[in-house]
């Protein structure tokens, strides 16, 4: 399968299946979805909804607000959906009108690249002696009136988590100085526990960003939300492009919701297949998995093993897709792996060790 040149790296993004030459045939580690979703009888859902594509969606997402609120205990009017939380990140960006965004990379690129024009940008580089996890005294000295502060939690791509106390503390500060904070929980279901959806309705500095598709397993359908205090979900709303959320995305979204006991046992097998994925990688020479809070591991090369864009190459030969790291500027000492099933993750694990020489690729 093409993969692409070096100089591509900044703009290469996950899941993209669709450049391989035997798509179906392809194991997808570069995108972070639940690979036990989605849920079962969702087909049945979408079945029943297909006859309801000859009218045009229902533009208030009713059905859906309504499961969201009930899950979160949220108000109705502090919700928004989206195409996807990307569309609702630029909504953000566009209608909080900052005078800055302060962004904590390595993190999700599309928090820069959808800034308004004008606007500028200022970054308070994550610590990677800590696991790239965020360094909040430099935030503390960065943020100022005007400012909206973004980031991921937990952290794309290191799967680093902040405590939702801590997370709660930087909005409070936030507050004080003048700013807001965008909190992105794409990945928040795995430690669902450490959300703050919950107190963005009471607080106008904070505003939470969810997504529907990772851990559900639909990003082919796109599904996002946005939990604020009602008056900026309000503005939100109001400049959002009609129907942007079709009928059957807003049917599967509401049947998700209601799955409670499916997501207990999902987030289970999940967390024993990241610890058991995390465990035979480290016995790799060369190949250092970081501590992750989410479905996916970001992985550090050295010698013996080759670097990112030889990875990415010869596990795509073989087709295994992997995420090179160039995109959050990491150069070529990482790649972020998926959780993906047992035996597809034996199957990463054998191939990456292929790669080391022959002495040294045995566990």
């Amino acid at each position: 399968m093409p993969s692409p040149p070096p100089d591509r790296w900044p703009q290469d993004h996950g899941g993209n299946v669709w450049e391989a030459v035997d798509a179906p045939r392809v194991v997808d580690f570069s995108a972070s979805i639940n690979p036990f979703g989605p849920p079962p009888g969702l087909w049945d859902e979408i079945e029943a909804a297909w006859p309801l594509i000859v009218h045009y969606p229902d533009r208030s997402c009713r059905r859906l607000i309504e499961a969201l609120a009930r899950r979160l205990g949220s108000p109705a009017r502090a919700l928004a959906v989206g195409n996807g939380s990307a569309e609702l990140i630029d909504l953000v960006l566009r209608c909080l009108a900052p005078e800055r965004v302060v962004v904590c990379p390595p993190d999700f690129g599309l928090y820069t690249s959808l800034v308004p024009p004008g606007v500028a940008v200022h970054r308070v580089p994550r610590a990677e002696a800590r696991s790239f996890g965020l360094d909040l005294q430099g935030l503390e000295r960065a943020v100022r009136a005007g400012d909206l502060v973004v980031f991921s939690n937990p952290s794309n791509p290191a799967g680093t988590l902040l405590p939702a106390e801590r997370v709660l503390a930087l909005a409070d500060l936030c507050r004080e100085r003048g700013a807001r904070l965008v909190v992105d929980e794409a990945f928040i279901d795995f430690v669902p526990d450490q959300s703050v959806a919950g107190q963005a309705p009471f607080r106008e500095e904070l505003v939470v960003l969810r997504s529907l598709t990772k851990f559900y397993a639909l990003p082919g359908l796109r599904i996002g939300f946005l939990v604020a205090a009602p008056g900026v979900a309000e503005r939100i709303r109001s400049r959002q492009v009609p129907w942007s959320v079709n009928t059957l995305a807003q049917a599967a979204g509401a049947f998700c919701l209601a799955q409670e006991g499916w997501e207990t046992r999902a987030r289970s097998a999940l967390e024993a297949q990241r610890r058991r994925l995390a465990a035979a990688l480290e016995r790799l020479p060369g190949v250092r998995p970081l501590p992750s809070a989410a479905n996916y591991l970001l992985v550090e090369l050295s010698r013996p093993a080759p670097d990112a864009g030889r990875v990415y190459r010869a596990l795509a030969d073989q087709g295994i897709l992997v995420r090179h790291c160039g995109s959050f500027g990491l150069g070529e000492r990482f790649v972020r792996v998926a959780v993906r099933r047992p035996e597809e993750n034996d199957r990463l694990v054998a191939a990456l060790g292929s790669l080391l020489p022959a002495r040294m690729a045995a566990p």
